[in-house]
This record gives structure tokens, C-alpha cells and sequence, in this order.
């Protein structure tokens, strides 16, 4: 005699689908909810950063720019993203 309904797996696969969806909706609704790990985990495409050059110019002050310095004064290489809306602190 056979069973009626879907079998076990089938049922695990849509209960995970299920809470996946849940998930995915708190965390776009809620992004302050949104654990550490998961902007970390997800894939970038290489247009959603940009390099950005920061180095000291000649009284001391920060100069942050997308293209380096023309002369040889030495500069960091500062990458970021531009799918977030926070911008890295500064050392002082």
C-alpha cells in the first residue's frame, strides 16, 4: 500500500525553504537584526567596491582620494564597498 502525501525530504526541503524565506524577509525588513557573519558570507560582484588612496599631505592632514598622490609620498589603498552606508573611521 502507498502513502499519500509527500515523503520526509521533500517536506525537510520546504520547511527549510520556508524559514530561509522568513529569514531573508526579518533581515530585509530588520537589517539591525541581521547577524554579523551574513553581508560577510554573501557574494560581491567587483563593481560594488571601489578603491579608494588615503596619505598625509604636506601640513599633516588626511587627504582621501580615488586616484594615489603624483608624487612618492607613500599612501594606503583603502577598499570599500559601496553596497553598505558606513564609511571606515580614521586612525589618528
Amino acid at each position: 500500500m502507498r502513502r499519500r502525501g509527500r515523503s520526509w525530504p521533500t517536506r525537510l526541503f520546504l520547511l527549510a525553504l520556508f524559514g530561509a524565506g522568513i529569514a531573508a524577509a526579518v533581515w530585509y525588513f530588520r537589517p539591525d537584526l541581521r547577524p554579523g557573519w551574513v553581508p560577510d558570507a554573501l557574494p560581491t560582484s567587483p563593481a560594488a567596491t571601489v578603491t579608494m588612496y588615503r596619505w598625509k599631505d604636506d601640513a599633516g592632514q588626511w587627504v582621501i582620494s580615488d586616484t594615489p598622490p603624483t608624487d612618492e609620498r607613500p599612501y594606503e589603498e583603502v577598499t570599500l564597498r559601496t553596497d553598505t552606508n558606513t564609511l571606515p573611521g580614521m586612525d589618528q
